[in-house]
């Protein structure tokens, strides 16, 4: 779910808000970064952490039942 979304009618579609929020947020960072931060590359590099962490993020909350419950032994 990190690209996609759910409507409210339940549908799955792609996440156009969360893609503008992510992006637009880095972008408008500049504005107060300083100059060696405030580059296109710069907001592009945060933009693609900021959807690689939603990713692991997601993974995380999926799987981590199941890890833990392969890791700790049960009494």
């Amino acid at each position: 779910m990190t690209a996609v979304a759910y409507h409210s009618d339940g549908s799955i579609a792609p996440a156009y808000a969360r893609y503008a929020a992510v992006v637009g947020n880095n972008f408008l960072s500049n504005t107060w970064r300083v100059p060696s931060e405030s580059t296109v590359s710069g907001a592009l590099t945060r933009t693609a952490i900021g959807f690689t962490g939603r990713f692991v993020s997601n993974m995380f909350d999926e799987f981590w039942t199941d890890l833990r419950n392969k890791v700790v032994r049960h009494k």
